[in-house]
């Protein structure tokens, strides 16, 4: 399979094709504005660093009449539209039904998977924006008399007019609108889930494998333990490998034990956990109390195995840097609570081996979500990231699983029901879909 990633150059926006994990070839249409005789050319070069004279007689003739910001929103829409025909090895009489699905999620920024290819990307647009770019490549195509049904399908519409004033009247009309022009209701485009759906999940961990990075397995432990383990992203970056014990009901398995230490940064923290303040609350009976002091999570033998190997292949001293060395051996160390005697570090490491921190996981994660289409919410934080994992474990409990809410409030170690009820959001389309249900057996038992 070949994977195409969205970079950047000293010219803009690129995509680099990779197989078998080898960068094969770069796209790179690039945008040039030259001034020749007084008058300023804006124009294209495709990947091989030629001009495309399309672009450039539409451009410069069609379109001279207009300023010259909507000439340059012109140049990026199809700046992106020739990126795409270069990176599918098409033509622009190639745009049949499928290829313009293609092109609307490339537009809109939307990762893209197929038989043979995937796309990951990471510029973001806007709806207005995606139909913006369609106009201008259906005005483009016009210009130089290409066909696609599918791009220039029509459907009528109908759009209500208001008057002003208590009494006006409403007049509906009717419009032409193309197909893949896209309309969304404003009240969903504030709609975030609460939490990562079992496919979503299966999404996270494919495009986690497919890139290159040595950090693959860390990732995908991490989003391992909060999916399916439910917890916390501060449980998590707080383990330490004396935190690691073997289950004493099944060697393969594990348990994991949660605490605080006076050695754990603000991100690194569990939260029902006590709290300790001095080195004495060690040796206190809150702290060494199962429930209060800490907490227990069973692991199971298949997460327990990918443990063993992380910490194997983390700390590979032939592998690593002596400044990565340097970092993990003195500034990765943990408080030691099961032997004084013996050094303890935190288990998961950033590529320098230091501790690695919410902000740099999160930021990690930011990218896989914007690349999957997993929608991100700027302004509140509490849908956002690594914590719609942990709901994602307490709805699949309820949804999939069909467990009750004290076995999820169990699973979720939480104090009391009401937390836990908290956690049950169902995302709007399981509400449509349990609302028409219901409808149905209401009308059934009517009949009847």
């Amino acid at each position: 399979m070949r994977v195409i990633k969205e970079g950047e150059n000293y010219f803009g926006t690129v995509y680099h094709i990779y197989k078998n994990q080898v960068k094969i070839r770069t796209i790179s249409v690039t945008r040039v504005h030259q001034t020749y005789e007084g008058v300023e050319y804006i124009f294209l070069l495709d990947s091989r660093g030629k001009v495309i004279k399309e672009v450039f007689n539409f451009i410069n003739d069609y379109c001279k009449g207009e300023v010259k910001n909507s000439r340059e929103q012109a140049t990026s829409a199809l700046k992106l539209f020739y990126s795409f025909l270069e990176i599918r090895d098409i033509t622009v009489q190639d745009l049949d039904r499928n290829e313009v699905n293609n092109l609307s999620r490339f537009i809109l920024g939307d990762a893209i998977e197929g038989n043979l290819f995937q796309l990951l990307l990471t510029t973001k647009r806007s709806i207005p924006t995606h139909n913006q770019y369609l106009d201008t490549i259906r005005k483009f195509m016009k210009f130089i008399e290409a066909k696609s049904d599918y791009l220039f399908g029509q459907t009528i519409a109908s759009i209500s007019k208001g008057g002003f004033g208590f009494l006006s009247h409403t007049k509906t009309i009717t419009v032409n609108k193309y197909k893949t022009n896209i309309t969304r209701h404003n009240s969903f485009d504030s709609y975030v889930p609460k939490y990562i759906s079992l496919q979503e999940f299966s999404k996270v961990k494919k495009f986690i494998v497919s890139r290159n990075s040595r950090h693959n397995l860390r990732d995908l432990l991490i989003i391992n333990l909060m999916f399916t383990r439910g917890m916390r992203l501060g449980e998590v970056l707080g383990l330490t490998l004396e935190d690691i014990k073997v289950h004493p009901k099944d060697p393969n398995a594990g348990i994991l034990i949660l605490r605080n230490r006076l050695s754990d940064k603000k991100n690194q923290q569990a939260k029902t956990c006590f709290k300790v303040f001095k080195k004495e609350d060690y040796n206190s009976n809150l702290y060494t109390e199962e429930g209060v002091g800490y907490q227990t999570i069973t692991v199971p033998a298949t997460l327990m195995e990918d443990l063993k190997k992380y910490i194997e292949t983390s700390r590979d001293l032939l592998s690593l840097s002596d400044s990565v060395l340097d970092n993990i051996f003195q500034n990765s160390i943990a408080d030691s609570l099961d032997n004084e005697n013996e050094k303890n570090y935190y288990l998961f490491l950033n590529k320098n081996g230091t501790p690695l921190t919410a902000a740099g996981f999160n930021k990690m994660l930011k990218l896989v979500f914007v690349n999957i289409g997993i929608s991100i919410d700027h302004k509140n934080k509490r849908n956002n990231l690594s914590h719609r994992f942990r709901h994602g474990y307490a709805m699949y409990l309820i949804e999939n699983m069909n467990k009750d809410i004290s076995y999820v409030k169990r699973e979720l170690r939480h104090k009391s029901i009401q937390s836990t009820l908290q956690y049950y959001n169902p995302k709007q389309e399981t509400i449509l879909e349990h609302t028409k249900e219901l409808e149905k057996k209401l009308l059934d038992y009517y009949k009847e």
